[in-house]
């Protein structure tokens, strides 16, 4: 497969974050970039991914959604996030 460049332009400040974080795992800024990049369209592609189900599929679907959430699931969503504390 034949790499094609790809340019961006960047402030000073954001280009010595991008350097530190990937020289901590041990990556080029070039490597970095391109993972991060290539997670992020991979999250934004999965979370626009359409669900074709048969009709006693979607039934059975829906009917899971309209019972009232479980107790594990309502204290799991009161919980503070880890990056949130």
């Amino acid at each position: 497969m034949s790499k094609i460049p790809i340019q961006i332009r960047a402030q000073e400040s954001d280009r010595t974050l991008i350097d530190h974080a990937a020289s901590i795992l041990g990556k080029s800024r070039t490597d970095f970039i391109l993972d991060s990049a290539r997670a992020s369209a991979q999250d934004v592609l999965l979370d626009r991914r359409s669900f074709f189900l048969k009709e006693d599929d979607w039934d059975a679907v829906m009917s899971e959604l309209d019972r009232p959430p479980s107790d594990r699931l309502l204290a799991v969503l009161k919980e503070t996030p880890p990056w949130g504390k």
